[in-house]
Formats: structure tokens, sequence, C-alpha cells
């Protein structure tokens, strides 16, 4: 038949209709009662020469009916090519087609779901127990794969070199995206923390020792070519171009090269030098410099949020790891 009974656990039947008569065939006829084969809640069965029922889940030589099953293959590439049937005339189509097979059909976004967390190498049970948050991402990779099916299943002769153009530029785009993904560090770091509890009325309250745990995020953003205003503490202003944030707890230690002009003995001294800057999402004067740094992410990073990444690496796919004494 057509249809795979298999995919929703993920996998796919190999075997043909004949593959699986030709093994029914192949029984030793003596082990059989002629006409005794039947059907029973939904599994083949029959009866042997002692008169037993024999289901096909024991004895690999009396299972003729198993299926010959190998992981389903869900990427938005191969869900594309089954459907393609040449009526896309442009990428606006096939996005919007790959959204809508996600979004009307629950078996489209099961697979796509599953397809992120194997390209990812993420707990598959992580993700289909949050599926509102990986769903996003999920839906992106299907639309780029199906992109790369349509772009390759497309007679050549269609293709603008407008269109040749974007698709190379929308690969290298998606490229940059992920060699900075694979770049960022998350690391869950445990501290200790005491906290005192009175246990008796007039006693000195007594510690406590609890455990805390603290998220730092590790981002080399060297690719921006920007800078942004800054004003350091003693009140000097100059341009800053970032190069790594560390970010813990939300709080954000940004490393770069500063820009000065500055006055010194008289004299107008210009020079560049290495600083790292705090930056307090809480602190309403950061506020506009902390703006500043999401847009250079933005504008220099190919649409990836340096807030997301800071504050929820999780649902773009960046896996967080537990510290060690070997990380610093």
């Amino acid at each position: 038949p057509e249809e795979n009974y298999y995919e929703d656990d993920g996998f796919v039947e190999t075997l043909t209709p004949e593959e699986l008569q030709n093994r029914y065939n192949s029984l030793n006829a003596s082990d059989m009662q002629a006409g005794s084969m039947t059907v029973k809640d939904g599994k083949f069965v029959y009866l042997d020469a002692q008169g037993n029922e024999v289901s096909g889940i024991k004895q690999r030589e009396k299972n003729p009916f198993d299926p010959g099953l190998e992981p389903a293959d869900f990427s938005g590439f191969t869900h594309f090519r089954k459907r393609d049937d040449g009526k896309f005339d442009d990428k606006t189509e096939v996005t919007e087609f790959v959204k809508n097979s996600i979004e009307e059909n629950e078996k489209h976004r099961t697979q796509a779901l599953r397809h992120y967390a194997k390209e990812k190498g993420l707990e598959e049970s992580v993700v289909m127990e949050n599926p509102d948050q990986y769903i996003q991402s999920a839906t992106d990779m299907w639309i780029n794969e199906a992109l790369d099916a349509w772009n390759q299943s497309k007679p050549t002769s269609t293709a603008s070199e407008g269109d040749k153009r974007a698709a190379r530029e929308a690969a290298a785009e998606e490229e940059a995206r992920q060699n900075l993904y694979d770049s960022v560090r998350v690391i869950d770091r445990p501290v200790p923390r005491d906290e005192f509890e009175t246990i008796l009325e007039g006693a000195l309250p007594m510690p406590t020792t609890v455990q805390e745990t603290v998220r730092e995020v590790v981002i080399p953003i060297n690719r921006i070519k920007g800078s942004m205003n800054v004003t350091l503490e003693d009140g000097e202003m100059g341009q800053f171009r970032p190069q790594e944030i560390r970010a813990v707890n939300g709080i954000l230690q940004v490393s770069g090269a500063y820009s000065f002009d500055r006055i010194q003995e008289g004299k107008s001294v210009q020079g560049i030098e290495s600083r790292t800057i705090t930056l307090d999402p809480n602190n309403i004067s950061h506020v506009g410099q902390i703006q500043q740094l999401e847009k250079l992410g933005l504008d220099e990073l190919n649409g990836v949020s340096l807030n997301q990444i800071i504050n929820d690496p999780e649902s773009i796919g960046i896996e967080a790891q537990q510290w060690s004494p070997n990380d610093i």
C-alpha cells in the first residue's frame, strides 16, 4: 500500500508486498494447515501442524509478515520532493506551502520537530514535550530544505540569475548563522549559597548551603564590522567595536576595541585600546547601549538576535552544557 503505517513512529517500510508474499510462500508447508491463516486483532495468525495458534511475534521462521523498518527521512527536502508537481513558480509559493503543511497538519508538524531534534543533536523527547519552543526553528529548517529541493528540481532555464544569486546569498546567510550557533558556549554553573534560618527563638540563625545555577553565555562576535557609542564610568565617550559578549545571569560583559579622542596634558590624543564594558539591562543608563549592541547583531549577523541567544538559547537549538573545572 502507498500509506506508510509506521510513519508516526518515525520509520518507513522497506519491503514491498511482493517480498512479503515471497516470505510467506517460503514457509515450510508441513508446518501449516491449508486455509488456516486468518487475521486476529489486526495481526496475521495461523495454525501449525499441532493446531496451535502462531501469531508471528516469536519465531523468526514463522514470522513472514514482520516489516523491514528503517528510520524515516522527515526532512523538508523529502517532504517537498514527494509533493512537487511543478506547480510552484517561486520561493514564496514554496515557503507558504511548507508553512501551511506544518500549521494545518499535525503529522507534518511532528515530523518537522523530530527532524529538527535529529539534525541539532537534541533529545527528541525534550523537543516533543516543548513543541512551541522549537516549532519556529523547525519550520525554518524545513523551509530552507524545501527551497533547496525546489532549486534542484526546477529546470535550469527557469532559474533566473537573480534567483540563483538569492539562493546563494540565503545559503551563505544560513551558514553564517550556523557557524555563530556552533561557536556559542552556554554553561550552567552550580554555585553554593548560604541561607540562614532561625531554628529556636533567640538563637543565632543557622546557615544552610543550597545550590544555585548560574548561566554563562559566551558569544564571539568578531564578525561585527560596525561600532557603537559608549560612555565609560569616568564619563569619557568614544566608539566601541564589540568582539565578545560574556553574559552571566543577564549581566553583559562586552569586550572589544575602544576608540578614543581625549585631551592629555593639553593635547588631543587619539588611539585604540582593548576595553571591557559592563551593561546591565536593569540599569536605565545602559539601555541605549544595549539597544545599539542588539542592532549591530541583527545588521551584521544575518538577523540573529543576540537577545534570544543570551536569554533563550535552547529555542534556536543551542544546547547548554554542565560546568566542569576546565571551563573558564
